[in-house]
């Protein structure tokens, strides 16, 4: 049960911030999540209805997830981002409580973004985590709500930097993240190997493709292993040619001429 102290401050506020707020026709909305059964009906009814109001007045969704995932510190803010990927928060902020690892995280999606730079987010976890600490669920909630209100009427900082969109930009949107943080590496790669592309086609035109001709004289050879003569045909003509003075006589009937053979 919440002590009439606290809400008594708990309606004041709420009241101050429907008396100071600017109506905006929109669908925005507050919202608690509590899984870890951390906040009784009461303190839930006056919660929504300050997150509700802040809603009204910046256009932006605001949930509260209460939760026991014991989700360690490097896991959180990854978590949250999945969280609000999964539950539609595109323009709002999502304050995340993961009561088994005693982690929190707050996130802004959206326009809601361009209004917390780091200063203003540090401040405002600073203020939150007093009161969690303690296990003051309520005043850090409304803690919460109480500064997302003050920083949109504060406006967009001019000046400091916005860590919250490059995060955004890492879990949300990648391939933008590494052409930011890796687009001159990526492009000076880029240039180092059409550099080594041109010079090889360079250097290939340089001899007009005359370092690709076969020497044939150096890589071939030729080996007689056999050598045949074959005579197909053989054809002997003889003459013999008679001398007239011998014309009666009786010879041996052999002959001798120019090239003269015996048989």
């Amino acid at each position: 049960m919440i002590k009439y102290t606290k809400r008594a401050a708990a309606l004041l506020f709420v009241i101050m911030l429907a008396l100071s707020s600017v109506i905006i026709a929109s669908a925005a909305e507050g919202k608690i999540i509590d899984d870890a059964g951390a906040l009784s009906s009461e303190s839930v009814k006056q919660l929504q209805q300050a997150l509700d109001i802040v809603s009204e007045n910046t256009g932006w969704d605001l949930v509260v997830n209460i939760n026991r995932n014991n989700v360690d510190y490097d896991e959180t803010e990854k978590t949250a981002y999945k969280y609000a990927k999964d539950n539609n928060l595109e323009n709002g902020l999502l304050f995340q409580i993961d009561l088994g690892s005693r982690e929190l995280q707050i996130i802004e999606q959206g326009e809601a973004m361009e209004y917390f730079n780091d200063t203003r987010i540090t401040d405002m976890k600073s203020d939150v985590v007093y009161y969690m600490k303690s296990d003051d669920y309520d005043e850090a909630i409304f803690t919460f709500a109480e500064h997302v209100n003050r920083y949109f009427y504060d406006g967009k900082p001019e000046h400091g930097k916005f860590t919250n969109i490059e995060t955004n930009e890492k879990y949300n949107s990648k391939i933008t993240y590494v052409i930011k943080r890796f687009g001159i590496i990526i492009g000076l790669g880029s240039v180092v190997v059409a550099l080594i592309i041109v010079l090889i086609v360079a250097k290939k035109y340089k001899h007009h493709g005359k370092q690709g001709t076969y020497d044939l004289t150096a890589n071939s050879s030729v080996d007689l292993s056999v050598e045949v003569d074959e005579f197909v045909t053989k054809h002997v003509t003889s003459r013999t040619i008679r001398d007239d003075n011998d014309s009666d006589s009786g010879g041996s009937g052999s002959s001798r001429g120019i090239g003269g053979s015996s048989f």
